[in-house]
């Protein structure tokens, strides 16, 4: 599965803000939680946080 904004919901795949998956991303799994702001965002158990847009694409595993 991959991260996919869906535009009828008006957010990413079926998730929820404060929803905890994980993102692959630089070849390497991360363990974030997906928030919203001014836009949608993850941040990751580091408080390190990138925008959705960004990510769009990147392979998730939902827990």
């Amino acid at each position: 599965m991959v991260l996919q904004y869906n535009e009828e919901a008006e957010r990413y795949n079926d998730l929820h803000c404060g929803e905890c998956f994980k993102i692959k991303v630089n070849d390497k799994w991360k363990n974030v939680r997906i928030e919203m702001g001014s836009n949608w965002y993850v941040i990751d158990e580091d408080g390190f946080t990138c925008s959705c847009k960004k990510l769009e694409g990147s392979e998730i595993e939902l827990n």
